[in-house]
């Protein structure tokens, strides 16, 4: 495989939803005034960073080897379908990133403590059987809250353990920003993609309970990221200058309008993309907020 199409295949526009969540977690222990710990914080993130890899390429594998994706197919790289490169390469990239990443994370347990062995082995397992047998759980409707949990208060809470090593409920609470916006790319795919999971019998969120139903939780998610951060603005867990996040407002709104406006799935084929970029933009201006408290308070 060549470098050009490894990262196609790799999907680096996607990273910001696992790489950013853990460099909060991490920052925001550092707010907190705890010791900042700098070789576990590029630790953690490059260990996330390769379980997310990882984790797209066996998406990219098992949806071929089970023949979901197809030529019409929106969202995975496109590579394996159009025959631009072998499953055999595939499948050794998810060894050596998953490999990598427990390598990684073995290294950052000896560094702390076992603790962060479970949000290790949570976090492979999590992004192994996205799709890999015998849970695959993308196909049975729990991809949503699954990627909530792993985008967002593992990521989190797993970067602020190795800096504290402890768990605070305001850390938590200050983690689920950054799941809601990543689960919310995952939510717009589903809603795009129902006709085609249909097909390929694919439960999903907007299967259970329609489109309509689907397209409020999408508002209603991304309302109560705003509400968590104005809150915790408010009662002094982040600084001020969080209220930053409110900037992002008017690009939700735009993809909300969208989304519901939407007649066929080709009106929001792009919509995971623009809700990734909320999220990156969310999450980095969350990110810059923590950095100002941390030089100023």
């Amino acid at each position: 495989m060549d470098l050009k199409k490894a990262v196609v295949a790799v999907r680096p526009f996607s990273f910001s939803a696992s790489i950013l969540p853990v460099m909060a977690g991490n920052l925001y222990a550092v707010y907190k005034d705890y010791e900042f710990t700098p070789s576990l914080f590029l630790l953690s993130t490059v260990g996330v960073l390769l379980m997310h890899i990882g984790t797209n390429l066996t998406n990219d594998y098992y949806d071929y080897k089970n023949g979901v994706d197809t030529g019409e197919t929106y969202g995975s790289s496109g590579l394996l379908v159009r025959g631009e490169i072998s499953s055999k390469s595939v499948f050794t990239g998810i060894i050596v990133s998953f490999t990598l990443a427990i390598l990684i994370g073995l290294r950052i347990v000896i560094m702390t403590d076992r603790t962060v062995l479970w949000f290790g082995i949570t976090g492979v397992a999590g992004g192994l059987f996205y799709t890999a047998p015998p849970f695959n759980y993308k196909y049975h409707g729990m991809g949503v809250p699954l990627v909530f949990l792993l985008m967002g208060p593992l990521m989190v809470m797993g970067g602020y353990y190795v800096q504290a090593r402890h768990f605070t409920f305001d850390v938590f609470l200050f983690s689920l920003s950054f799941g809601i916006f990543t689960a919310l790319i995952m939510l717009a795919n589903e809603i795009r993609d129902i006709e085609h999971d249909i097909s390929k019998g694919i439960r999903s969120i907007p299967l259970f309970f329609g489109k309509k139903i689907s397209k409020i939780i999408y508002i209603l998610m991304g309302c109560l990221a705003y509400v968590v951060v104005v809150a915790q603005t408010i009662d002094g867990s982040l600084p001020v200058v969080s209220l930053l996040t409110l900037l992002t407002l008017p690009l939700f709104i735009k993809n909300s309008v969208k989304l519901v406006s939407a007649r066929i799935s080709k009106d929001i084929i792009t919509l995971d993309k623009e809700s990734a970029a909320v999220q990156m933009v969310f999450s980095s201006l969350l990110i810059i907020a923590l950095l100002i408290g941390v030089m100023l308070w």
